[in-house]
């Protein structure tokens, strides 16, 4: 592998993660308008990026890993999920529980939030530009 095709590659990588964890500025304030505090933000990123994730799998996208990480209880991914479901109620977008492995939304799913995101942000900005 060349050193410009490892470059490409770690760059996709920290987009990947970016997007991942929530930090990427479009997803995080598009999310922002559900009313959604930073964990459930970043959390709802990594179900959006990914097919399903587990809940070991959101704690380490939102928690980190590493010895100084204060990692929740699994079971606090489930109230957390719990919370994420009411505000996606009005997008109509669903978390599916995927019992004994952990929690996916469905290709419809995501673009129905999708949709419903960028119909409030146009209507926001057809406001703020008069």
């Amino acid at each position: 592998m060349t050193k410009d095709e490892r470059i490409s590659m770690l760059e996709d990588r920290i987009e990947e993660l970016e997007e991942i964890i929530g930090t990427c500025p479009p997803l995080t304030n598009a999310y922002c308008v559900l009313g959604l505090p930073p964990h459930q933000r970043r959390m709802l990123g990594l179900l959006m990026k990914r097919d399903q994730a587990t809940r070991e799998q959101i704690i380490i996208a939102v928690w980190g890993d590493g010895p100084e990480a204060k990692q929740p209880d699994l079971r606090t991914i489930d109230v957390h999920i719990s919370h994420i479901r009411k505000k996606l109620k009005p997008s109509g977008a669903k978390i599916t529980t995927l019992w004994g492995e952990g929690f996916m939304m469905t290709p419809a799913d995501k673009q129905k939030l999708r949709d419903h995101l960028a119909t409030y942000l146009a209507k926001v900005a057809r406001v703020a530009n008069g």
